[in-house]
Parts: structure tokens; sequence; C-alpha cells
């Protein structure tokens, strides 16, 4: 068990809510190789980097509070993390489930959740009545949590939640926990885990299975007292002869049963990455931003002129600059996605290499790696996992990309600057370095680098062999123009192959995600709906006619990319002749990888179009702009380009509001594990 959120306070007010913390900081002295505190999702990472549990401390009443919303300081300042805005009853800020007459939230309940927001404390609205829970996720600029229910529709008790809220915290990416109380569960006791999961299935149905969890409401070892003190505290003097806490369901009696949880969500139908993230995941990635301040928005930089007189056509870096303040990785989450999945990979990798604990460094390289945000989450993994193999031997990860790449952003991630977890701080002795060279050309010495990472960058070409006429493309090219493409694309990664090849060990492995075309003539945004790449041709040809650009400046405009089939990307490992080959690099597997597109399968959940296209277009816009950008005259102006740029995609985000259905770009990858040989 990674985490665990206590209960500090049910009807207590603030001096005994710190008495509780007093008695856990105590706890945590005494026991400091079993449990440590928590107070965001990097201390999370260190206990389970440390083997120890992380106690995360919560709320499920504002009593502590009392009358002074400057105790939320306070008691975020000692460690809280959750608070309710009632338990139950009314309080001060909200009504609870129980009162008969729900009036929403209070004056001081506004206060409270703007105070909560800008210090980073999630509002927690288990206990609260239906209108005073849809008001808080409406009032919230933040994700908000049900920390322990279960859909209303399922177990009719007053207390569990309706469809119309689930759907509300789903719209707004709060998070449900799926409660195991028994007074919770359809039956009682009585019911099935096989029922229960079929629930858990329902319900992510409705509020998006990245934004649900498990809330289990254990209450182990606890005497028959205290439920009758959660159930009255000292402001009711009614004995209902409550006989005490009902017995667990025997497939749930503590947390020792989680893997029958995770039986039972396969038997339902997920797929093993929902499971991680129903059981633990979702929750981390939630506290990531959860638990920090809020900040103010960040401008990024516009479009600036060129200054080194570069061709819009020629070398790729001249305008694959990024926007800066983490533009990127905050507007591709599909990418990170990807990536995410192809941790067991890499895991797998460095588990075969049988490294050899050490003085020497293990060095990793991570070739392409943007403002490095959508491969953090998977290096912060697989740097612990293989800290865990080489306790020892320091740790080099080195990032690579162009150099008018945003590595400023780069290093504002790797060293917590950020509202996202990094494994800096967190790993011990890993040591982060950047090089501003192409992966077209050598960056390392040879045989100096153990584990060799790419993830959607080897498409891109050194520079365009020649403009479509037709097309902004490759994959919308014919002829002769389509195969110079391909005939560059084939040279460079025959020379990217074997530069890497020169650069790893004996024994090193090499794991890439290519962008490509699958066995099935599917491609990033050609996966059977609308196509992405003719829509970008289309709406650009339009401002052609139009008069908005010139047809020049529509025929300069070429993504510098090529899509390789599988027989393109694994003809240089099959071909003795190949530089490749006669390094030694070999390969061990390759597949292909489709990853659903984040805002289709949202949109899915919430069918709202104008909120799917205000979201789905800044993800377009992330990448392709700078290709845009690119074809337009160098006599522009920087407010011309913006203002065109602006027209171009507001007209795709219109067209997807007012049709949106087919719009998605699923991502397509061709996976490639290759290893060079020790002889």
């Amino acid at each position: 068990m990674s985490a665990v959120h206590v209960t500090l306070a049910y009807h207590q007010k603030f001096d005994a809510a710190v008495a509780h913390i007093v008695d856990w900081n105590g706890r945590f002295r005494t026991n400091t190789d079993l449990v440590m505190p928590a107070r965001d999702a990097s201390d999370i990472d260190r206990a389970i980097s440390s083997n120890r549990t992380a106690i995360i401390f919560g709320l499920q009443t504002p009593m502590p509070i009392e009358d002074d919303v400057g105790l939320i300081e306070v008691l975020h300042a000692l460690g809280v993390r959750f608070m309710q805005l009632t338990y139950n009853n009314q309080s001060l800020l909200g009504s609870g489930w129980m009162e008969e007459c729900d009036s929403g939230i209070t004056r001081m309940g506004r206060q409270a959740i703007g105070e909560m927001k800008r210090l980073g404390m999630v509002i927690d609205m288990s206990h609260a009545g239906e209108r005073t829970t849809l008001e808080a996720i409406d009032l919230s600029e933040r994700p908000i949590a049900i920390t322990h229910a279960n859909p209303i529709w399922w177990s009719s008790t007053k207390r569990n939640k309706s469809k119309e809220v689930l759907k509300a915290l789903g719209e707004h990416h709060g998070m449900l926990g799926l409660s195991l109380y028994p007074n919770h569960l359809q039956d009682g006791p009585h019911t099935s885990l096989d029922s229960f999961c079929a629930m858990a299935a329902e319900a992510a149905n409705v509020v998006g299975v990245r934004n649900l969890g498990i809330g289990s409401d254990l209450c182990q070892d606890q005497p028959d007292s205290m439920l009758r003190w959660m159930r009255h505290g000292r402001w009711s003097r009614t004995d209902d002869d409550l006989a005490g806490f009902p017995p667990q369901p025997e497939w749930f009696r503590d947390n020792r049963d989680f893997p029958k949880l995770a039986e039972g969500l396969r038997r339902a139908g997920f797929a093993p990455a929902e499971i991680s993230g129903i059981l633990g995941e979702n929750w981390h990635r939630f506290m990531r931003t959860s638990f920090t301040p809020a900040r103010e928005p960040v401008e990024t930089r516009s479009i600036s002129e060129p200054t080194d007189g570069t061709a819009p056509q020629a070398m790729t870096a001249s305008f694959m600059a990024m926007k800066g303040s983490g533009y990127y990785s905050q507007s591709t989450l599909g990418a990170r996605d990807a990536i995410n999945q192809a941790l067991p990979l890499v895991m797998a990798a460095l588990e075969r290499m049988s490294l050899e604990d050490g003085d020497g460094a293990l060095r990793v390289a991570d070739f392409g790696c943007a403002d490095g945000g959508t491969s953090l989450e998977m290096w912060r993994s697989a740097l612990g996992f293989a800290r865990g193999l080489v306790p020892n031997r320091p740790i080099e990860i080195v990032y690579t990309d162009l150099p008018r790449n945003d590595f400023s952003q780069l290093f504002r991630l790797i060293h917590n600057q950020t509202d996202v977890a990094s494994y800096y701080g967190q790993v011990d002795r890993v040591f982060p370095f950047a090089s501003g060279t192409s992966f077209h050309d050598r960056i390392f010495p040879e045989g100096s680098v153990d584990l060799a990472f790419s993830a959607t960058a080897s498409h891109y070409l050194s520079k365009v062999p020649r403009n479509i006429s037709n097309h902004v493309h490759m994959v919308g090219a014919r002829g002769a123009e389509r195969q110079s493409f391909e005939a560059l694309g084939r040279a460079e990664w025959d020379n990217m192959l074997a530069l890497r090849a020169k650069e790893l060990k004996p024994g090193g492995v090499l794991v890439f995600l290519n962008f490509g075309i699958d066995e099935h003539g599917r491609y990033l945004g050609h996966t059977g709906g609308v196509s992405m790449f003719d829509t970008y041709n289309s709406l650009w040809q339009t401002l052609a006619n139009e008069g908005v650009i010139t047809q020049e400046e529509y025929a300069s405009t070429n993504f510098p990319q090529v899509y390789r089939t599988t027989e393109q990307f694994t003809a240089p490992l099959r071909d003795p002749s190949s530089a490749a080959f006669k390094t030694g690099l070999r390969l061990e597997h390759v597949g292909s990888l489709h990853t659903v597109c984040p805002y289709a399968a949202a949109f899915a959940q919430h069918g709202n179009a104008d909120r799917f296209a205000r979201e789905f277009i800044p993800n377009l816009r992330s990448w392709s702009e700078a290709t845009f950008a690119a074809g337009l005259s160098p006599t522009r102006s920087a407010r011309e380009k913006i203002d065109i740029l602006d027209n171009f995609y507001d007209r795709y985000e219109q067209l997807v509001a007012s049709a949106p259905e087919g719009h998605a770009m699923d991502y397509i990858h061709i996976v490639l594990v290759c290893r060079k040989s020790k002889e």
C-alpha cells in the first residue's frame, strides 16, 4: 500500500484535530521505516521508492476551521490536504446529505472554496447534499473529489451520488472514489465482487475512467463506539441502537484484497492500464496538480520573426521552436498516454540488460524530448525501477532535441518547479543533462549509452525535400513528390539507426515509439473518422482560395515529416549490409500501438461539442502551428502571422464544434525494441 488517506476529524474542532496531527507526528518519528507524511505527490513517490506508506491527512468535516477561514491555511501548513465542506449535517459551508432542505453553498463556503483553491487543498463532497455538491463543482476552479461514494442508481441510499452529480464531476475532471463500506453497497456485506465491478464500469461511462478510483472507507480495528461518534458526535442525544460496524464483503476485508479487485475489474472488461488507474494511478495523477498552490496563467511567447534568414522550407530547426511555458506537454496528453504505455518495455529492457552494480554511471537518453513533460511520468517510474536494479550506481539521463527547443521548461519540470511531480530528488543520485544536437547527428561518444529511448520524434526530417503541390503532408502526396519524402526518410532512418547503434554500449537497448503507418493503413489522426491532415489541407487551401494567404504560401507549407510502414522501419535491421546491422543492432520486438485520443474519449462521455472543440484544437495547434507559420512569407509581420494562424485554427474549432463526430487524433505508433550485440 503506497498511500493512505487518514481522517483527523468528524465533529472535532481545531484543537482536537491538531492533537491528532501531534499523535501522527509521533508515529512518523517512531516508525520511520514504515510510514511517512505526504504533503504532495512527490512524497508519495518517495514512499514508493523507500518501500513505505505515505499518510495523507484529511478532514471529513470543516469543524476544525470553526468560523475562521484563516485556519484553512494553518491546517494546510500542518499537512491537511483534503477537507469536506460538510459531514452529513448543515455546516457553516454547506448542507449535508441528511438535511431535509439543501440550501447549497453558503457565503462562508464560497470563501473557503477560494482559499482551498489558493493553497492546494482538495474539496471533498462525499457527505454533502445534491445541491451543495453541484454548486461546489461549479464554483471551484479546480477539480474536486468525492472520495468515497457510489452511484445512487446502483445502491439507493441517499448518501450515494446521482448521475447528474457524477456527470458534472467528470466534466470538471474531478475524482470519484468508489466506496467499499457495506452500507454503500447494493446488497450490503453480501454484494458480489462482480456486481461491484460491473457498477464500476457503469460509473466509468459517466464520470470517465481516468476520473475513477477506490475510496474504501475502511474503518479497520475501530470499536463500535466510533460509529456512534461518527453518526451523532455531541450534537445529538438520540440513541438509535446502532449495532456497530457492518461486516465487510468477503472479497474485501482489508487492503490485502486489492488483487481481488484487480481481477474483478479485469472480468468487467477494464484494460490493464485502466485497472492500474482505478487502483491508484488516477488518484496519484490527481494529487500531482491538486496538492499544489494555484498559479496565475503564464503567457506564452508569440511567434517571432526569423532572424537567421533561413528559407521557410529549409532546415527543420528553423521553425521547430517551442512556444515556451510547457505549452507543448500541456497540450499533448495523448503523447503522454502513449509514452506511459511504453513503460513495461523500458522496464523489461533494463531488466534484461543484467546490469551490474558499481561505480560507473548508468546512462539513458531521451531523443527528441520536447519540453520533457510527456515522458516525465514514465521516466519517474523507470528510473525508480533502475535504482532498484543498481542501488549504488549514479544514473545519468540526457535529454536531446533541436537547439531552439524549450530546454528552460524542461529543467523547470525536472527540478520540481511546476505542478508535475518529477523524479529529481525522489530517485537518489539521478543526474539530468541536455544536448541541443539534432538526432540526425552524432550526440554521444561510441559505446557510452545503456538505454536509448525516443517517442513521437523520429518522423521528423532534417529538411523538406520538395514542396507538395496538392497537400501539406506527405501522406497526401502522390508520385514523385511522395517518393522524394520516402527516399529522404529511408536515408535518414538508416543513418539515425547507425548513429544510435554506435552510441550504444554492447548489450545496450534502444526503445523507439515511432509515428508510422500500421498494418491497417492507419496513422496519426487517420484511424477511421475525419482525417486530420486532410482537414488541415482543406482549411489551408480555403484560406488560399479566399486570398487570406497566397497560393505560393500554400505550396510552401509542408510538414517536414515522413510516416513509415513497419517494413520500412525494420528494413535496415534485417539487411546485413546496412550500417546499423554491421554495428551489431538487432531487432528484438516490433509491433503497433494505437492510443485513443483523450479529448475524443472525453467527448464520448460529456457530449458537449463546444467543449470538445475548445479542448481538442489546442492539442493540434501545439505541434502543427510552427509548420503553418513557416509556410507564410517572411515579409509578413509577426502580427499578420498570428492573425492568420488564429483564423485558421478558429475555423478548425468551428468545424469540430458544428460537426464533432469522427474528429479525433488517435496516435498510431510502430514500436521497436533493438539490442546491440556483445560480439
